[in-house]
Protein backbone atom coordinates (compact mmCIF):
# COMPACT_ATOMS: atom_id res chain seq x y z
CA UNK A 1 0.00 0.00 0.00
CA UNK A 2 0.80 4.23 -0.37
CA UNK A 3 1.96 5.28 2.89
CA UNK A 4 -0.05 8.42 1.95
CA UNK A 5 -2.86 7.45 3.01
CA UNK A 6 -4.31 6.74 6.76
CA UNK A 7 -5.56 3.89 7.43
CA UNK A 8 -8.13 3.31 10.44
CA UNK A 9 -9.21 0.13 11.05
CA UNK A 10 -12.39 -0.34 13.12
CA UNK A 11 -12.01 -2.31 16.53
CA UNK A 12 -10.07 -4.67 17.71
CA UNK A 13 -10.29 -7.61 14.85
CA UNK A 14 -9.52 -5.95 12.39
CA UNK A 15 -6.32 -4.11 14.05
CA UNK A 16 -4.78 -7.01 15.23
CA UNK A 17 -5.23 -8.17 11.22
CA UNK A 18 -3.54 -5.07 9.89
CA UNK A 19 -0.47 -4.83 12.78
CA UNK A 20 0.55 -8.34 11.31
CA UNK A 21 0.40 -6.18 8.39
CA UNK A 22 2.67 -3.84 9.73
CA UNK A 23 4.94 -6.54 11.24
CA UNK A 24 4.95 -7.98 7.86
CA UNK A 25 6.20 -4.87 6.37
CA UNK A 26 3.11 -4.56 4.05
CA UNK A 27 2.18 -1.38 5.43
CA UNK A 28 3.86 1.69 7.71
CA UNK A 29 2.83 1.66 11.31
CA UNK A 30 2.79 5.50 10.90
CA UNK A 31 -0.07 5.55 8.84
CA UNK A 32 -2.58 3.76 10.62
CA UNK A 33 -4.67 5.12 13.19
CA UNK A 34 -4.54 1.83 15.71
CA UNK A 35 -7.20 2.29 19.01
CA UNK A 36 -10.32 3.74 16.94
CA UNK A 37 -12.91 1.99 18.59
CA UNK A 38 -15.74 -0.25 16.77
CA UNK A 39 -18.42 2.18 15.63
CA UNK A 40 -21.26 -0.24 15.44
CA UNK A 41 -24.25 0.55 17.85
CA UNK A 42 -23.85 -3.17 19.21
CA UNK A 43 -20.33 -1.49 21.14
CA UNK A 44 -21.98 -0.12 24.06
CA UNK A 45 -18.55 1.60 25.33
CA UNK A 46 -17.67 3.23 21.96
CA UNK A 47 -18.07 7.03 23.34
CA UNK A 48 -15.83 6.03 26.53
CA UNK A 49 -13.56 4.31 24.73
CA UNK A 50 -12.68 6.99 22.03
CA UNK A 51 -13.07 9.45 24.75
CA UNK A 52 -9.96 7.41 26.51
CA UNK A 53 -8.07 7.22 23.13
CA UNK A 54 -8.68 10.54 21.63
CA UNK A 55 -5.93 12.34 22.48
CA UNK A 56 -3.23 9.33 21.29
CA UNK A 57 -5.77 9.40 18.21
CA UNK A 58 -5.18 13.29 17.57
CA UNK A 59 -1.53 12.77 18.45
CA UNK A 60 -1.07 9.94 15.79
CA UNK A 61 -2.95 11.90 13.42
CA UNK A 62 -0.83 15.13 14.16
CA UNK A 63 2.45 13.41 13.36
CA UNK A 64 1.39 11.48 10.78
CA UNK A 65 0.16 14.81 8.92
CA UNK A 66 3.53 16.59 9.34
CA UNK A 67 5.49 13.47 7.79
CA UNK A 68 2.88 13.40 4.86
CA UNK A 69 3.03 17.20 4.79
CA UNK A 70 7.18 17.05 4.57
CA UNK A 71 6.45 14.31 2.09
CA UNK A 72 4.45 16.18 -0.37
CA UNK A 73 6.92 19.51 0.03
CA UNK A 74 10.29 16.78 -1.10
CA UNK A 75 8.02 15.86 -4.51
Amino acid sequence: MKNDILLIPLGKAVSEVVKKLVNQGNITEYSCLFGFPHPSGANGHRKRQFEMVKPELQRIVKKYANQFDQSKTKS
